[in-house]
């Protein structure tokens, strides 16, 4: 499995497509349920609101991506003819907070300059305005398969701040990040991941750095908190996921993972379970 895949599944990437068709009135879209947004215009025009940033007009066919929660608003007028599907984006790892993707948030993406999209665009569109049986389930699917397609525009364009895609785009720190994403619970040292990527260990720490924006060990540690939330939304013990991820018991990484998210696992978990289903609102 190449490093982007190892990531995306890590991050349990689900879709929920909750509207597709005409936008009539002027809608928000709140970050509290945690979940980003993947908005298509594939007609008309909308203005793009963001609070402490001046409103974008779109007026072409466009891919706006949130890929981590960001409050936000879709402006239309009676004459705009803005015509869209939107879905929530749900990754079920943090992993994404911890170390950021390196991308644009948002990421908005003409739909003339996407060239590799095009193909599971004209799916998408077509299962949303034929409303076929199973259209609910193929929408979502395309949905999720859009937004991986996303990320590897990203990889590809080479436009990237620091962050874990500018890290996988570099062919020599992939293969560390493939090794500690693989076996994020082994005990690796700066030596282990240099030789790994076969650079010196002063060159591998550097670039590691300059590319991701962490070093290597606090890259290390939020990978493994990230694998103990995915663990502890699957029901199973403190201590359990202690081995699992590379701490020597329960109380060591309760230690490490209130370091990291600011609350216990116990907290971190109830306040998953407690969070709104719904984050958008039609005026």
């Amino acid at each position: 499995m190449d490093s982007l895949s190892q990531v995306i599944e890590r991050l349990a990437l689900s879709a929920n497509t909750f509207f597709s068709g005409a936008l009539c009135a002027d809608t928000s879209f709140s970050d509290s349920a945690g979940s980003g947004h993947l908005h298509l215009l594939r007609q008309g025009s909308l203005t793009l609101c963001i609070e402490g940033s001046a409103p974008l007009l779109i007026e072409q066919p466009s891919v706006i991506l949130f890929a981590l929660p960001l409050s936000h608003r879709l402006e239309v007028t009676e004459s705009s003819g803005a015509e869209l599907v939107c879905a929530e984006i749900t990754l079920e790892s943090e992993n994404a907070r911890l170390v950021p993707f390196g991308m644009p948030n948002p990421l908005i993406v003409s739909l003339a300059d996407a060239k590799g999209l095009q193909g599971t665009l004209e799916l998408l569109f077509g299962e949303a305005l034929d409303n076929r049986l199973g259209a609910s389930a193929a929408i979502n699917r395309l949905m999720e398969l859009l937004f991986v397609l996303l990320l590897r525009h990203c990889c590809d364009s080479g436009d990237l701040k620091p962050g874990l895609l500018a890290g996988l785009a570099h062919l020599q720190l992939a293969k560390a990040l493939h090794a500690m994403h693989e076996s994020p619970g082994q005990q690796w040292n700066l030596d282990q991941l240099a030789a790994t990527a076969a650079m010196s260990r002063a060159r591998f720490a550097a670039h590691f750095k300059d590319r991701i924006g962490v070093p290597p060990g606090e890259y290390l540690t939020s990978l493994r908190i990230a694998s103990a939330q995915t663990e502890l939304r699957l029901g199973r013990p403190l201590k359990a996921i202690a081995d699992n991820v590379g701490y020597a018991d329960a109380t060591a990484l309760a230690r490490a993972f209130k370091q990291y998210t600011g609350r216990s696992p116990r907290a971190w978990l109830a306040e998953k379970e407690a969070m709104p289903i719904n984050s958008h609102e039609s005026d």
